[in-house]
């Protein structure tokens, strides 16, 4: 589709071969400009390219299974009696609060700090979320990237999605 090859296998002894012996040649990340480049500013680690992304994943891989690691079950505790709490005061609430659990989860895991987010700043972060998850494979410039190699000017969609990236940055930022 788009850029990329296809090749069919007819034999499954060939395609288990290539799947266990050869994926370091045969599988890649795309390249998604929008989802990856101005939506995310080339800094969302799980976008790049399998070269590119090695000290992204060191740095994910040791939050998650370092030493550090032995905490998370206090940290998932405390959080989870944060959102049984929240249930009894605001159960019309429901979707806010699990957001604010799984959220909370992850902020105190990589940065070590609680989150003291306010409802709008965490209305921000659920944007951000909800508008990078669309993005992803949604628009035609990530099925051809070779679009972007067009001049500037004649790249109509960039200045919507460099907005929205900014807008991510900025949300992250604070």
């Amino acid at each position: 589709m788009g850029t990329r090859t296809w090749v069919l296998i007819n034999s499954g002894r060939v395609l288990n071969e290539i799947l266990a012996k050869r994926t370091k040649f045969t599988h890649d990340r795309p390249w998604l400009p929008i989802a990856g480049g101005l939506v995310s500013r080339d800094l969302r680690p799980f976008l790049k390219k399998a070269a590119d992304w090695k000290a992204g994943r060191r740095l994910v891989h040791h939050l998650l299974m370092g030493p550090r690691s032995k905490d998370h079950g206090s940290i998932i505790e405390d959080a989870s009696l944060g959102l049984l709490l929240a249930y009894l005061d605001e159960p019309e609430a429901w979707y806010l609060h699990n957001y604010r659990y799984a959220v909370a989860v992850i902020y105190k895991i990589v940065t070590s700090s609680p989150l003291d987010k306010s409802g709008p700043e965490l209305n921000d972060l659920q944007e951000v979320t909800r508008t990078f998850l669309e993005v992803i494979s949604s628009t035609f410039i990530d099925f051809f990237p070779q679009l972007t190699l067009l001049p500037r000017f004649l790249q109509f969609w960039r200045p919507r999605w460099e907005s929205v990236g900014t807008f991510h940055y900025n949300v992250y930022k604070h």
